[in-house]
């Protein structure tokens, strides 16, 4: 009997355990799935960042990049390596940030730099900022050059630790189409204006012209009056 009811509480303490094993099992391999998730999750937030169709910096508080994408790399000729650890101005080339002995945020024309303040307001405030339009001096490669951009913030969480995504849109060239544009506008304009202007003048000579074709048809040729009129109509036919 005694052996009889060992054998069972055995038999209970492997059912037990077999079911304890089942259910490890299960949470291992959903603790697995999780993990993949989130790995591919991760792999698809890279690749997005990598690709995507913006200048892209990861700003820690101190406005020091912490990840750039492939097209912030291009822009100034720079390496990622080359780019982070510096703040955001002296890593995009900014003249006014290169210029100035203490970097980014302390030359004189940092106090108005939109993306500084940009930035610092996302951070402190957690507000998002899309499409904020921005002209300022760069160095890329050599060459410096006054550019037009539009800037986008927002706060995001890497690691619990509160940091700022700043994509940037180079719109140089869309600023010079639309400078072209505006004063084809404008000629267009000064054309039709023009051409009204003429069209009322010609109404006038062309009164002029006929009656004074009249007139001198009237007038007998040794009328003294007759080599004024005539000198009348040479002046409105060239008007």
């Amino acid at each position: 009997r005694e052996l009889e009811e060992a054998l069972a509480l055995r038999k209970q303490a492997e059912d037990e355990l077999r079911r304890i094993n089942a259910d490890l099992t299960r949470e291992v391999g959903e603790h697995k799935q999780a993990e993949n998730a989130v790995r591919e999750q991760e792999q698809e937030l890279v690749a997005i960042f990598e690709n995507a169709p913006f200048i892209m910096l990861l700003l820690d508080g101190d406005r020091i990049v912490r990840r750039v994408n492939g097209l912030a790399c291009s822009f100034t000729g720079s390496s990622s390596s080359e780019m982070i650890g510096r703040r955001d101005g002296e890593a995009l080339r900014c003249l006014n940030a290169l210029s100035s002995p203490n970097g980014c945020g302390y030359g004189p024309h940092c106090q108005k730099c939109e993306v500084r303040l940009t930035v610092m307001d996302t951070y402190e405030t957690g507000q998002s900022h899309y499409q904020v339009e921005a002209t300022l001096p760069f160095s890329i490669r050599g060459k410096e050059e006054q550019l037009a951009f539009l800037l986008s913030t927002t706060r995001v969480n890497v690691g619990n630790h509160p940091m700022v995504l700043l994509s940037i849109q180079d719109i140089t060239e869309l600023k010079k189409l639309e400078a072209l544009f505006f004063q084809a506008q404008k000629m267009e304009s000064i054309g039709i204006f023009a051409g009204g202007i003429a069209h009322d003048f010609n109404n006038i000579l062309t009164a002029i012209i006929g009656y004074g074709d009249i007139t001198l048809r009237k007038m007998s040729g040794d009328d003294r009056q007759r080599r004024n009129i005539e000198n009348m109509l040479a002046a409105a036919k060239r008007g």
